[in-house]
């Protein structure tokens, strides 16, 4: 919507909206950390905030988190595959090209798997 038509207010109303959406998202992890104060959780800012919490979490939770992670891996690749595909055919269909989009999906793509195998690699 920024690029076809800029309206100030709207811009200023959604960047508004980010930054209370990340200000909840920090208050929340931060409301975890004082109602499992036994758990000893990693803080969001740590360096190695993954490793950690799959540490401080227990054997059935790492299950469903990894489990919830893969499941999200596996949606996000058939999203973007349906994307490209869907912009494939907008460009087919209207004459106007979305090959940079296209480029960057896919991009998106190859870097999500690579990084997904090699991590599954080192394990």
């Amino acid at each position: 919507m920024l690029i076809t038509y800029f309206n100030l207010p709207v811009m200023l109303f959604s960047v508004i909206v980010y930054f209370i959406a990340v200000i909840f998202l920090t208050r929340t992890t931060k409301l975890v950390n004082k109602l499992y104060p036994e758990r000893n959780l990693p803080q969001p800012s740590d360096k190695n905030y993954t490793d950690k919490l799959l540490l401080a979490s227990d054997e059935g939770e790492r299950h469903i988190m990894t489990t919830a992670l893969y499941k999200t891996f596996s949606l996000t690749q058939v999203g973007i595959f349906f994307g490209i595909f869907l912009l494939i055919v907008y460009s087919m269909l209207t004459g106007e090209s979305q090959i940079f989009s296209i480029i960057i999906l896919g991009i998106i793509m190859i870097l999500s798997n690579t990084k997904y195998y090699s991590e599954i690699k080192e394990k």
